[in-house]
């Protein structure tokens, strides 16, 4: 799958079975929010009002956009989640998912109320924060800016909520005459007509509105997933017409043509006479072990270019590096030939 040898392709479906199993739980853990007041109320059914809820929240999923989806993704800067070394990124996705599903799955048994969003966020700083403890190099890995964001609106949403609720249920026990409707039901009958249509109005509202906001973390989850393990398949777009991209790369050209090129001076060149030879393959392995990505330009039609090129794959592959790109190519016999040419283009 993806191009990835069969312990990555396990290691893809687990995470993968990982992220549905989270909105899985996310799903009966937080479905209660938006049927509770219809079910408490008698205006309709359990099983009809769950039902209603999960095709509300299925249409929000669909129709919400991915602005929530994004903002889980950019928590973690994408350097960190394309780690040389895949395993890492496998264990800090793992860690994470793992870590929320407990979370989630130990306060719905024991009925505590908890934000699934709260659990995820939280989830994503904290491997974040311990891959940083671990990480080779200095750097961020977290994004404060995003995260910034995110905690602001999970810190003002629910201040914004109450406040908002104390409002309307003061307005509304100063303009409803009929008080019966701010007491506990005492059959089941159901409320009267328009109570129940408001009820129901609501109850689809934020079913709605559930799917298009907690229903993208799942998005977001697997975006992360797909980052980590496969960036490669879904970072180049294989669609692209190469013939249409000529002309930029001709400009390109022209504009390097027409580069002036300053004379090396004499300090310049006792600078370079104090540099000192170095194997160039011994050089490359060895700073690739404290690289995350190594850029390689060589001639494609000189073949030494193509020899050395291919005696440093092995050792790139032995220091955690498991994605080779290259330029793209209109040649459309590299494949059988299996290396460019001059009239390959770029």
């Amino acid at each position: 799958m993806f191009g990835l040898d069969p312990t990555l392709t396990f290691l893809l479906i687990a995470c993968l079975t990982a992220a549905c199993a989270f909105e899985f739980i996310n799903g009966f853990h937080d479905t209660a929010n938006a049927v509770a007041t219809v079910i408490y109320t008698n205006s309709l059914k359990p099983w009809i009002a769950v039902i209603w809820s999960a095709v509300c929240n299925s249409v929000g999923v669909f129709a919400g956009g991915i602005t929530v989806a994004m903002g889980i993704s950019y928590l973690i800067p994408m350097e960190v989640l394309a780690d040389p070394n895949i395993y890492h990124s496998v264990a800090l996705i793992m860690a994470l998912l793992l870590t929320a599903i407990i979370w989630n799955l130990g306060t719905w048994y024991y009925g505590i109320p908890c934000s699934s969003s709260h659990t995820l966020v939280g989830s994503i700083l904290g491997v974040g924060l311990a891959y940083s403890f671990i990480a080779e190099k200095s750097g961020n890995y977290v994004n404060w800016s995003k995260a910034g964001d995110i905690g602001l609106s999970l810190l003002v949403s629910p201040i914004v909520g109450f406040s908002l609720t104390i409002m309307l249920m003061y307005i509304l026990r100063l303009s409803v005459k009929n008080k019966s409707i701010f007491k506990a039901p005492k059959s089941n009958d159901p409320p009267p007509f328009p109570i129940r249509m408001v009820l129901l109005l609501t109850c689809t509202g934020v079913s709605y509105s559930h799917g298009s906001n907690d229903g993208q973390k799942g998005v977001g989850l697997v975006m992360l997933i797909l980052i980590a393990i496969a960036p490669s398949y879904f970072a180049i777009n294989s669609k692209v017409d190469l013939q249409k991209v000529k002309h930029e790369i001709t400009v390109i050209d022209a504009i390097i043509n027409k580069t002036i090129v300053t004379q090396i001076t004499k300090e310049d060149s006792l600078y370079f006479n104090s540099f000192k030879k170095q194997d160039a393959k011994e050089y490359i392995i060895n700073r690739s072990k404290n690289e995350k990505i190594i850029i390689i330009n060589e001639a494609h039609h000189n073949i030494r270019h193509r020899v050395f090129t291919t005696s440093l794959l092995q050792g790139l592959y032995d220091n955690g590096y498991r994605f080779f790109g290259l330029e793209a190519l209109s040649d459309t016999l590299i494949n059988k030939r299996k290396f460019p040419i001059l009239e390959s283009g770029h």
